[in-house]
């Protein structure tokens, strides 16, 4: 899906936020994010819904 360059990444669904080159440092803004807060700008990089929709099928499928 050519995300692999702005690794590690992070795919917050729903609402379709993609965070790109994550440090374990940001994991602080990230949870408040979740929890309601701003949008971290500084990581956010765009996605295409279908990226988006195939990152979603990938972390749910059975790879056993």
């Amino acid at each position: 899906m050519g995300l692999c360059a702005d690794g590690p990444n992070v795919v917050l669904d729903p609402g379709g936020i993609h965070y790109g080159e994550v440090e374990p440092s940001d994991v602080d803004e990230l949870v408040a994010n979740i929890e309601g807060g701003p949008v971290v700008d500084r990581l956010l990089r765009p996605i295409d819904r279908m990226e988006l929709r195939m990152a979603m099928w990938m972390t749910d499928a059975d790879f056993e």
